[in-house]
């Protein structure tokens, strides 16, 4: 194994994070001032190599920096085995173990736990330290490579020397068996049987009956009687000092008796005393509560009798007020009570007049609306006449394009493309195939096939027939000669049977279109888009013709309302279409001013006749409210009167100057008891001289020092009984 970094967090004198490294393939050293951390770090990696990451007890506990609870976590990046490793663990808190191999430049987890654990062991050749740390004993190949001078790293001194046989094979595999073999081998040998014979080689303990056992045992055994006998010893004499002092306390607690008794015998004395003046005092204060209650209640109905004289006189002076102003409401409220029947009656006049103008402006607007609806039918029904010539237009170039069949783009290709390969066959034939010219000596009826197509015609004298075919050629010279001329090449023959093929593909492709040649389907399609392009203008100029309706349909509709319409203001004008047309357009716009004139004379008058209503409205709140008014005051002086009346018979007193002399009697009989009260309470002695209190607190005290002295008494009795 090639250590490579070191990382500690919580450990000892590192809280924070230190990361120490890299190290490099040779030799690497750790140097500082002492107590900086250097045995921490070996230490660090040691725990984090040999022992569990479950482990427990004060050895772990040692390594949380000092005062802190924090979990110690270690981190390693090792080589082994040719890779790189990276273990991380984290003990005490939340323990937990991470063992990571580097992969394609990343770190990949591979074990955790108690697998980690296992396999770090494996890779280091170390053994499990079962439930406590580990030490040399179980370090592998560590225990001979590392050089530790801290004692809490090596464990059994007697275990110290012990290497593993996996340990020595692996370093006889690495340094040889010859340099592995030494003089010291036999020493060893005679060294590890007298160890056998007195320790176990699993726990390194002494064997069970051996002399150092019995030895151990005898040795424990007499230092425990030792220490016995010492703590016997100091308890002798602790026990002797304790009694003495013990003497001294009781004697201290008999005379503190008798001075508590005596303190006793005065404060009850004095107690008795202060309870006689006390008893007086709460007579005082009985007597002189219920006169101030007395005074209080003859103070607050003087007041309150006086209090009702004022307001029952200031209610009889706004009574009259009140009353005076009423009168004055009452004849006014009847005045604006005419005013107001003198403008309804106004308004109604106002109102008659402004409904027989509305009725005659009503049936000028039905006949204007009449009037409009005949000429929107006339104009409706010229639209619908134009619309339908453009249908019928539309409707014939229809009926036309559905005819006329229109090749699409591909057949047009396809006839462009056939009609090449006949020129090309052709002309290839014409080079390879049969050729033939006839020239007549006379008049002649000459007839040619087996080419592209039969030749028959009459050649005048001195005129030439050529001929062009393939494999083979027939001449027919009515009532003189049949000819057939046969070329003995195949090429011929294939580009005739290919030529033929290609006529015949071609006459079905322009067959359905009753065309000569491809430039015939190209102009059919010319002319499916014209007439197509043509009958999408006749739809856009119907669709203008209609505008803004959606169609005929909605023309249609559109005359059947305004029928409708028209029949309902005829009945209601109680005319006839004939009679409507000879009426004349009635003057709408006088008739909306008259009838605005008269409505605002009607708003004028409303304006006014609210107005009225408004003040007689308010004038007879004022008048209702002025009667409540009245009611109340008279209700007040009652109840005020009858408060004078009461407050008089309750004390019994012909009027109000009988009570205030009654009042300056109950104001000297309170000054007398508070003057005597105050006389009493100066005999009571001050709260920290209370001779109650000061008995209280000498019993208490009696009472402790009696427990101290049953206290001190079992004390003796345990001192003596120790002695």
């Amino acid at each position: 194994m090639i250590l490579r970094e070191i990382s500690v967090k919580g450990v000892k004198c590192f809280r924070d994070e230190v990361t120490i490294g890299r190290f490099g393939d040779g030799l690497n050293m750790l140097f500082g001032p002492n107590e900086t951390g250097k045995s921490t770090l070996i230490e660090a990696t040691a725990r984090a190599l040999f022992d569990g990451y479950t482990i427990t007890g004060d050895a772990i506990e040692d390594l949380r920096p000092w005062e802190t609870t924090l979990a110690p976590e270690i981190a390693l990046e090792f080589e082994a085995r040719g890779e790189l490793w990276r273990l991380e663990k984290r003990l005490l808190s939340g323990p937990e173990c991470i063992l990571s191999r580097m992969e394609t430049s990343r770190w990949s987890r591979l074990h955790e736990r108690d697998a980690a654990d296992e396999f770090v062991r494996e890779l280091m050749h170390g053994d499990a330290p079962g439930r406590g740390p580990s030490d040399l004993r179980h370090w592998g190949l560590a225990r001979t490579l590392w050089c530790l001078n801290d004692p809490c790293m090596l464990g059994k001194a007697e275990a110290a020397c012990v290497v593993p046989t996996a340990v020595a094979g692996q370093i006889r595999n690495v340094l040889g068996e010859g340099t592995v073999a030494t003089a010291l081998e036999a020493v060893s040998e005679r060294l590890e049987d007298r160890y056998d014979e007195y320790f176990t080689p699993t726990t390194a303990r002494p064997r069970a009956g051996s002399p150092i056992e019995a030895l151990r045992e005898e040795i424990e055994q007499l230092e425990e009687q030792r220490a016995e006998a010492e703590q016997e010893l100091q308890q002798v004499e602790a026990a002797a000092e304790r009694l003495e002092a013990l003497r001294a306390k009781a004697e201290g607690l008999d005379e503190e008796r008798e001075r508590l008794q005596t303190k006793i015998a005065e404060y009850r004395d004095e107690a008795e005393q202060v309870a006689a003046v006390q008893q007086e005092i709460e007579g005082i204060e009985k007597d002189l509560q219920r006169a101030v209650v007395d005074r209080k209640e003859m103070r607050a109905d003087l007041e309150r009798l006086g209090e009702a004289r004022d307001t029952a006189e200031e209610a009889r002076e706004e009574l009259t007020e009140v009353t005076r102003s009423l009168a004055d409401v009452q004849a006014e409220l009847k005045t604006a009570q005419q005013l107001v029947d003198e403008a309804q009656e106004e308004h109604r006049e106002t109102q008659a007049e402004r409904k027989r103008v509305a009725l005659r402006l009503e049936a000028a607007h039905k006949t204007e609306q009449a009037l409009s609806l005949l000429e929107e039918r006339q104009s409706l029904a010229e639209l619908l006449a134009n619309i339908g010539e453009l249908a019928e237009q539309r409707d014939a170039l229809e009926q036309r394009l559905q005819e006329m069949p229109c090749p699409d783009d591909d057949e047009i290709e396809r006839a462009d493309s056939l009609q090449r390969q006949i020129e090309r066959l052709q002309a290839q034939l014409e080079t390879a195939g049969l050729t033939v010219t006839v020239e007549a000596r006379r008049e002649q009826e000459v007839a040619l096939s087996g080419g592209e197509e039969e030749l028959r015609e009459t050649v005048a004298e001195g005129d030439e027939v050529s001929y062009t075919a393939g494999s083979t050629v027939r001449i027919d010279l009515p009532d003189v000669a049949l000819i057939s001329v046969r070329s003995g090449a195949s090429e011929p023959a294939e580009l005739q049977a290919e030529l033929e093929e290609a006529r015949e593909e071609q006459r079905a492709l322009l067959a359905p279109y009753r065309a000569d040649d491809s430039a015939a389907l190209r102009d059919l399609q010319h002319e499916h888009e014209r007439l197509t392009e043509d009958l999408n203008r006749h739809d856009e100029r119907i669709q203008q013709a209609a505008d803004p309706w959606e169609g005929p349909d909605e023309i249609e509709q559109r005359q059947t309302e305004i029928r409708m319409e028209l029949t309902r203001l005829l009945n209601e004008l109680e005319l006839t279409e004939d009679e409507l047309a000879g009426v004349d357009r009635p003057d709408v716009v006088s008739l909306e001013d008259t009838l605005r004139s008269v409505q605002a004379n009607e708003d004028a008058i409303q304006d006014r006749l609210d107005g009225r209503r408004k003040r007689a409205e308010e004038l007879a709140d004022k008048r209702e409210k002025l009667r409540d008014e009245r009611a109340g005051l008279e209700a007040a002086i009652g109840e005020h009167q009858a408060t004078v009346t009461g407050v008089l018979e309750r004390y019994d007193c012909d009027d109000e100057d009988a009570l205030r002399s009654d009042l300056d009697v109950a104001e000297r009989e309170v000054d007398a008891l508070e003057t005597k009260l105050a006389e009493e309470r100066e005999k009571l002695p001050s709260e920290e001289m209370d001779p109650q209190r000061l008995l209280e607190t000498a019993e208490q005290a009696l009472e402790e020092v009696s427990e101290r002295e049953i206290e001190l008494a079992g004390q003796r009795g345990d001192s003596q009984g120790i002695i």
